[in-house]
């Protein structure tokens, strides 16, 4: 069902987010959903529990800034309506003609580079008259163009990722998606998906994401990473 709706989304993806509530209302875990807006349409993405196994959860509404708000905010029965935690983001740049809504929907690394850039050209910003060439050449990361996130990335193929998902765990004789909190959860779903749909240049926002998993075995193969990483690059 998850992959029947998803293949009608051929639009081009602008911008990829994994956002956290927590699981309960209080708990200190969190639960991680990827969000993708394309250029018509936002889907949000889930991979749960269901009976002791896994199941993907989708949700899609038309592109609109009043829909994009509302995947951000998430409510419990009993409390009120809050914003989700921004664990990573690639979005088009904030300071973009046109682009400033996203200022409300990036992450906490993102969210630092934009207030101190504001802030170094506060006279400048509040005129509107940024000059371009400048940001261009000293500020590639403030500036960065994430419309193109993946050359060719299309929503629909987040359908490829799903059987890839679901075949892995397949092979290894777990069969229909089996939910585990330590090796097979909604955090690890949610950055391996994250890191499909970005090209390389982002492997900065795919490290973000990863260092903030909560799961032991999540953390132990982080550390791992980055200890091959640095083995490599010496």
């Amino acid at each position: 069902a998850a992959c029947t709706s998803l293949n009608q989304f051929t639009d081009e993806i602008v911008a990829v987010w994994i956002v956290a509530r927590p699981i309960d209302g209080r708990s200190q875990y969190e639960h991680w959903t990827l969000i993708v807006q394309g250029r018509k349409c936002i889907v949000s993405l889930d991979f749960l529990e269901h009976r002791g196994k896994g199941s993907f959860k989708v949700k899609s509404k038309p592109a609109s800034p009043a829909e994009l708000d509302e995947f951000f905010h998430y409510k419990y029965p009993t409390k009120p309506r809050s914003k989700y935690r921004i664990v990573s983001s690639v979005t088009p740049s904030p300071l973009r003609p046109g682009n400033k809504i996203y200022s409300k929907y990036i992450d906490s690394e993102e969210q630092e580079k934009l207030t101190n850039f504001i802030q170094e050209n506060k006279d400048n910003y509040k005129q509107n008259s940024l000059d371009e060439m400048k940001l261009n050449d000293n500020n590639k990361d403030i500036m960065s163009n994430a419309s193109k996130i993946k050359k060719n990335s299309k929503v629909c193929d987040i359908v490829n990722f799903l059987e890839m998902w679901t075949e892995i765990f397949d092979k290894a004789e777990k069969k229909d998606k089996p939910y585990n909190p330590l090796k097979h959860n909604c955090q690890n779903f949610a950055v391996e998906l994250f890191e499909y749909l970005v090209d390389n240049k982002y492997n900065d926002k795919v490290e973000l994401a990863s260092k903030q998993q909560q799961s032991p075995a999540d953390i132990k193969a982080y550390k791992e990473k980055m200890r091959r990483n640095e083995t490599m690059s010496l």
